[in-house]
């Protein structure tokens, strides 16, 4: 039988919006797992270093509140489910995914750049500069940002997209590692041919 939960997105905006949470949503996933598996590998390593200290070398008391909650953290790491949904709580992987954003509103500020390079000798021009580089990447951001984050829509998604299959998966994983690398290529280039127009004048 055909899934009735499936989203199925109409106009341009809720494509790009569809997209956006979707590539996020393995922006996150990646980050979490990625997390939870260093969290849980130092966890292990030093918790019988701790109960040692713990043991040997603090006062009674302080020492039972020291390892309960350590045994507190430790149930929580080992938890999968629950450091999961406390990564959808701190919004995990949002910095690279702003980093990823940043890329493609290169195109935006690396023309106004390279138009306003001829005043960068002064304080003033270089300020025109970054505030140039700053705005076009606020801007974009905030367009991204209310499209996953606004009224916590991409939770929404996510929920979608756990119980999609095998299939979707792996198309969006490439979607989102071709995404990933366009927005470095992009950013790489830009940057590159602001300093090249630097270095000309």
């Amino acid at each position: 039988m055909p899934r009735t939960n499936k989203i199925v997105p109409k106009t341009k905006r809720e494509r790009f919006e569809y997209f956006l949470n979707a590539v996020y949503y393995f922006i996150w996933t990646v980050s979490w797992r990625h997390a939870h598996f260093i969290e849980k590998s130092i966890s292990k390593i030093l918790t019988p270093v701790f109960t040692f200290i713990v043991e040997k070398g603090f006062p009674e008391d302080y020492g039972g509140w020291c390892m309960k909650n350590l045994r507190s953290h430790n149930s929580f790491v080992n938890d999968c489910q629950a450091y999961r949904k406390h990564s959808l709580s701190i919004h995990s992987g949002y910095r690279f995914y702003s980093l990823v954003i940043m890329g493609y509103s290169a195109p935006i500020y690396t023309p106004i750049a390279i138009c306003i390079l001829p005043w960068c000798t002064n304080k003033l021009g270089l300020i025109l500069l970054l505030a140039t580089v700053f705005i076009a990447y606020f801007a974009l951001n905030v367009v991204c940002d209310r499209m996953v984050f606004k009224g916590d829509r991409f939770i929404k998604y996510f929920k979608k997209f756990d119980k999609e299959d095998t299939l979707w998966r792996r198309k969006w994983k490439w979607i989102t590692a071709l995404t990933i690398a366009g927005s470095f290529i992009i950013l790489i280039l830009s940057l590159l041919l602001i300093v090249t127009n630097i270095t000309i004048r």
